[in-house]
This record gives structure tokens, C-alpha cells and sequence, in this order.
């Protein structure tokens, strides 16, 4: 995903260690990774700030996206508190990555008044509307028979 958006100079990419704030929402977290595009920090209410430590960063305000990863330490937090964080703050779509299941599972969450509402599949892409794109999971042995990890990015045009 960091690849994409620096690749096509999205915005911001960050993966762990990143703090989301909103004061909106009453709300201070740690998601796994959060998307900011240039849009949204170049005037739409997302401050980035330098934390105290180097290599912290704080992003404030609402982010284009957050994503969770499921594992068995985390279902509480992913699946139900970090979601319940971000619906009142309108972040326009939450991702969610299931790591206990096989193969993982992926959900693009869209924002609307009242909650979340998950992204239709179609032969397991996913379109999302922040990135203008779709998106596939797909999980590949490596040669010692070690799973992999891929995400697929398609067009647009194929919903």
C-alpha cells in the first residue's frame, strides 16, 4: 500500500508507531497503518505533528483511511474498538485484515451516517473509494512453504 501512494504521490502513507487523534471524536489511537491523501492535509482538517522522539508522528483530524489488522491479540480492538473510533470521526473508509483466518481476509468498511457498511466483493476484489482502485488479497507459498502476503491493486473499471 506504501507503495502505491508513494508511487502515484498520493499523500501520506504511515505504517505503525503513528498516533491518530480527533478531537471531533474524542478519541487518541494506534492503528496499524493510516492514510492521509494531500487533500486532506493540504486543507481538510488533518495536521501532521512531529512527535517528541524521532520517528514519532502524530496525525490529527481525519485521515482518508485506517487500517486494522486482525490477529488474536487484537479482535477487541480492531474489530470493534478502533471501528467504533473512527465511525463518529467520518473517516471515509476503514480496512480491516483478518490475520487469523486462511487465507486472511480483507474488508474495505465505508463511511456513512450511522456506521460503517462493507464494500462488495466481486471474485474477491474490492473497490475502494478513497484510492479510486480495487484491491485483492491473495496469500502464495513461498518456496520453503512459507505464506505470503499480496496486494493486488485493479482499475477502477472493474466494478
Amino acid at each position: 500500500m506504501g507503495g502505491l501512494v508513494k508511487g502515484e504521490d498520493l499523500g501520506y502513507y504511515f505504517s505503525d508507531r503513528v498516533l491518530l487523534s480527533n478531537e471531533e471524536a474524542n478519541f487518541s489511537t494506534e492503528p496499524d497503518d493510516t492514510f492521509c491523501s494531500f487533500a486532506a492535509v493540504g486543507g481538510n482538517g488533518v495536521s501532521l505533528v512531529q512527535g517528541n522522539e524521532e520517528g514519532d508522528m502524530e496525525t490529527e483530524g481525519r485521515p482518508d483511511m485506517v487500517l486494522g489488522v486482525v490477529n488474536r491479540y487484537s479482535v477487541c480492538k480492531d474489530t470493534k474498538s478502533l471501528r467504533n473510533l473512527c465511525c463518529p470521526a467520518g473517516i471515509p473508509e476503514y480496512w480491516l485484515v483478518d490475520a487469523r483466518k486462511t487465507p486472511l481476509q480483507l474488508d474495505i468498511l465505508r463511511w456513512k451516517r450511522g456506521g460503517y457498511s462493507a464494500a462488495q466483493c466481486r471474485q474477491g476484489w474490492l473497490r475502494s473509494n478513497v484510492f479510486g482502485r480495487s484491491f485483492l488479497l491473495e496469500t502464495q507459498l513461498d518456496r520453503l512453504g512459507h505464506p505470503q502476503f499480496f496486494l493486488r491493486l485493479g482499475d477502477a473499471e472493474l466494478f
